[in-house]
């Protein structure tokens, strides 16, 4: 009898699990520091842009980019429960240009200078080496296309350890050493900050 406990408590605890993560990815505070809409503005792209969101989790900038542009929002994760919950949302919604890839940030399954515009939201202090990443975005962008980050600030308690993360000026240096140009650096409030760059 014990053992069957034990087999429907490790049944619902992954679905467990991936709620938690989708009402912290979601959760009102996140919405009041970063409204998804508000960061897509300070992107220097247009209406028909092709954008790749890195990480995309359960979709919290996946969706408000697809209603920004036109052009194609690609949504990559590694996390298949993402990955079909993101699909759900899209059968639901019946969002016709977003498509989803499975893969890592050192590994875009995307062709050379296919995308606008990179996003990537609290996802590159996570990424085992940041210049593979900084180089494979730089990859999948165009000419003069953008790249967008937001990550912790080395300063604050709240969020992940403080050997994960990467601060602003660390980013910046690590950006222009992958040929990147700074256009806008921007703190969101204490502990979390917007780095925008050009591929040169």
């Amino acid at each position: 009898m014990i053992s069957h406990h034990n087999h429907i408590h490790t049944a619902s605890d992954q679905p467990d699990k991936t709620a938690k993560i989708i009402a912290a990815l979601e959760s009102p505070e996140r919405k009041a520091v970063l409204a998804p809409e508000a960061f897509l503005d300070m992107l220097p792209v247009d209406g028909t842009s092709d954008v790749l969101d890195l990480g995309a989790g359960s979709g919290y900038l996946t969706f408000p980019a697809a209603k920004h542009t036109t052009g194609k929002v690609y949504a990559l994760d590694i996390n298949p429960l993402m990955l079909k919950i993101l699909n759900e949302r899209i059968q639901a919604g019946q969002v016709d240009n977003v498509e989803l890839l499975k893969g890592s940030a050192d590994r875009i399954p995307l062709p050379d200078e296919k995308v606008d515009a990179v996003m990537a939201s609290l996802i590159l202090h996570e990424v085992p080496s940041l210049a593979a990443v900084l180089q494979e975005i730089s990859r999948v962008l165009k000419p003069d296309g953008c790249f967008a980050c937001i990550e912790f600030e080395k300063n604050t308690e709240a969020g992940p350890p403080m050997h994960m993360r990467i601060s602003a000026a660390e980013m910046e240096q690590a950006a222009v050493a992958s040929g990147f140009k700074l256009l806008r650096k921007e703190y969101l409030n204490d502990e979390l900050y917007v780095l925008i760059c050009k591929k040169n």
